[in-house]
């Protein structure tokens, strides 16, 4: 096996194919210190699937996967090619938004929250499945200056979008 197909798989979540947390944290560590050299902008986007412990209830766990699998397709879909998606736990995403502001981070977020609350995820189980998504964002420098301070803001905006209802976006 190649090294390079060997980097590839550390660097992966194998059930979704989007960054798993370990490449993340390094990518969003390189990306902190090249925006601080730069003064370039950074947002972060903390993404959790509502209610998604239902779905693997209800529906079992091979239902789950796939929803799963569609929303990191529908986030690659509504992102940049340069901004980046990752799986840091079960059903817990982050997405790094280099050059983006809080403001545009945010319309980001809500965009995608819209279209995954707007989608029938595409999965073989039926009825289709439908999700939706909290999402807590953050910019470097305005909400942090660090790793630590930025994924902090970003989660706890995250927990307050749950705490208030879910399916929603919290940047402030």
């Amino acid at each position: 096996m190649s090294n390079q197909r060997l980097e590839r798989l550390a660097a992966t979540d194998p059930l979704t194919g989007a960054g798993n947390r370990r490449h993340f944290l390094e990518h969003i560590g390189a990306e902190i210190a090249r925006a601080k050299r730069t003064g370039a902008l950074l947002s972060l986007l903390s993404l959790d699937l509502d209610h998604f412990k239902d779905i693997n209830d209800s529906r079992g766990h091979s239902v789950g996967d796939e929803v799963l699998r569609a929303f990191v397709r529908k986030c690659l879909e509504a992102i940049r090619p340069y901004d980046s998606v990752a799986r840091v736990g079960g059903e817990e995403f982050m997405v790094l938004l280099p050059g983006a502001t809080l403001d545009a981070a945010c319309a980001v977020a809500k965009r995608l929250r819209s279209t995954i609350e707007g989608t029938a995820l595409d999965v073989d189980a039926q009825p289709s499945v439908r999700v939706t998504i909290s999402v807590g964002v953050s910019e470097l420098g305005r909400d942090g200056d660090t790793l630590d301070g930025l994924l902090n803001v970003a989660d706890q905006r995250l927990y307050r979008a749950k705490h208030e209802g879910r399916n929603r976006v919290i940047a402030a």
